[in-house]
């Protein structure tokens, strides 16, 4: 007689798992309070700190969203080729990287220019393939999108807003250093993410078996 059916490994974990959830929410928090951070106050930086009159710092907001654009084309090959969880860590090391490259070298445009465009080509993925690692470990419903979309309308008041509230007091260097502190807050999130993700997997792979 023909075997019974095996279910799929990746089967149990996709349920509603608060912890899961939580840690996805951040992700999606800290991509949002960093791509609108940059996006909206990278023409006063760049301005404030004298690095580019209006007209190029204009250019440079430009090319931000350009860049942007051109992550999530590239995204779409990458997608077919490697894991979610491996491409959102590169998306936060890299941004992490350029929002260091920013904060190093205040003073140069170069710096200012590459930094730019590298937070928003990394930037750009996080929030596609944090949804399709999402996919893959919940079961997304309203509830559950309903929360991450939560999670990122506040990233994108309070980060912004709280650049803001500092841009004057403290100086422009505080977009950089927000940036380095968001972006290293994600990526420890991310850890903690991925070891909770191991755990339900090997559950799951546990239940199978037996």
């Amino acid at each position: 007689s023909p075997r019974p059916l095996q279910p799929e490994v990746n089967a149990a974990p996709r349920l509603f798992r608060p912890d899961l959830v939580a840690l996805l929410t951040l992700i999606f928090f800290g991509y949002a309070a960093a791509s609108y951070a940059v996006g909206g106050w990278i023409f006063t930086y760049a301005t404030r700190m004298q690095l580019f009159d209006e007209t190029s710092a204009a250019y440079l907001t430009s090319v931000y969203w350009g860049a942007l654009t051109v992550g999530r084309l590239v995204s779409i090959p990458l997608a077919a080729r490697l894991k979610p969880n491996r491409i959102l860590l590169i998306d936060i090391l890299g941004a992490l990287a350029f929002s260091a490259l920013m904060a190093l070298l205040p003073g140069s445009p170069l710096a200012l220019v590459v930094g730019t465009a590298g937070l928003g080509f990394f930037l750009a993925t996080i929030f596609p393939t944090t949804m399709s690692l999402a996919g893959r470990v919940l079961a997304i419903n309203g509830k559950v999108t309903s929360i991450f979309s939560s999670g990122s309308s506040l990233g994108t008041l309070f980060v912004p807003w709280l650049v803001g509230q500092y841009f004057e007091s403290v100086g422009p260097q505080v977009l950089t250093t927000l940036l380095m502190v968001d972006l290293g807050v994600a990526l420890g999130v991310y850890a903690l993410l991925t070891r909770k993700i191991k755990q339900v997997e090997g559950f799951s792979q546990g239940s199978v078996g037996q």
